[in-house]
């Protein structure tokens, strides 16, 4: 599969309720090794942003968005977020392979509109886009960075505007991963193992046991994933676990909402000895709170419960 395929299938998976994480983790051995970074690049791009691309839909799209296929919409979007974002690629490739998606899918009648507009967008949404990012209306400010209006708006009132607009950049800045690595894991190693593959990284100064990245990669592609050294993780969550250690005098621990299971396996390889029992309401959550444990080599360590933890 190719990545541009795989990232329109993925985007249309998290518009039903997927975690953009797993439905890349589930195509990930389908796709193209030479194309799995763009996929992801793609998938993480369209969602960042998703507000500003639809405007652009709209502004450069005569048909009514609410008329169109799934499909083709999901094309529409993922192409406008590829055409504005990805600065080292082809924009004819993109389109082209937007197109052929529809096609193989049966969506011949919108190979000409998909073609249209995205070239439309190539062609005529760059001056746009800088008039947005300088104007000093909040609105403009909010739409270019991806944030909501009514979020924007409530945030003057709270604060002041000018703060809006700092608090508006800066929740708009491109995220990075922070990696968390597991109980006898050497930091300094695994830093130089990582940058042996000519990638960027450093100790958190923050946290003993976190890395920072100044971008993306793809969890397979970080060494020592699959076998549950490092973990994806921001550094605010890690804080839990850490703050939630320190207090611990070995009682049996109830995580009530544990969720995907990323700060239940940091307790439990924080703390080894302690008995951990772990509730979500979700069964795919609690499915793969189990997998991230068996990932982490320490499935014994938690009981998981599947319901209302009240």
């Amino acid at each position: 599969m190719r990545g541009i395929e795989a990232a329109l299938r993925v985007y249309g998976e998290v518009n039903e309720g997927a975690f953009a994480a797993e439905a890349l983790r589930k195509l990930y051995t389908d796709i193209a090794p030479s194309d799995r970074v763009l996929a992801a690049t793609l998938v993480y791009c369209s969602l960042r942003r998703q507000g500003l691309w639809k405007h652009l839909l709209m502004k450069y799209c005569r048909r009514n968005t609410k008329e169109m296929s799934v499909l083709t919409h999901d094309a529409l979007i993922v192409g406008i977020a590829g055409i504005v974002e990805l600065r080292y690629f082809a924009l004819p490739v993109l389109i082209n392979g937007l197109v052929q998606a529809i096609k193989s899918n049966g969506e011949d009648r919108d190979i000409g509109l998909v073609n249209a507009v995205l070239h439309t967008v190539a062609d005529e949404a760059k001056p746009y886009l800088a008039e947005l990012k300088k104007s000093s209306a909040l609105r403009d400010q909010a739409l270019y960075w991806g944030i909501p209006g009514w979020a924007a708006a409530q945030w003057s009132k709270d604060m002041s505007i000018p703060e809006a607009k700092r608090l508006v950049r800066g929740s708009g800045m491109r995220t990075y991963l922070s990696l968390r690595l597991s109980r006898g894991v050497d930091r300094d190693e695994w830093l130089t193992q990582y940058r042996a593959s000519g990638k960027k990284a450093w100790a958190s100064p923050l946290l003993d046991r976190s890395v920072r990245t100044p971008a993306n990669p793809y969890p397979l592609d970080i060494p020592g994933f699959s076998e549950g050294r490092a973990t994806p993780q921001s550094e605010s969550s890690m804080f839990v676990a850490e703050a939630f250690s320190r207090r611990w005098k070995g009682e049996p621990l109830l995580d009530m909402c544990c969720g995907r299971g990323i700060k239940t396996g940091q307790l439990a390889d924080m703390v080894p000895e302690a008995e951990i029992e772990a509730w979500d309401i979700s069964e795919g959550r609690i499915r793969a709170a189990e997998y991230e444990m068996i990932r982490m080599r320490i499935r014994d360590r938690v009981k998981f419960r599947c319901g209302d933890s009240l």
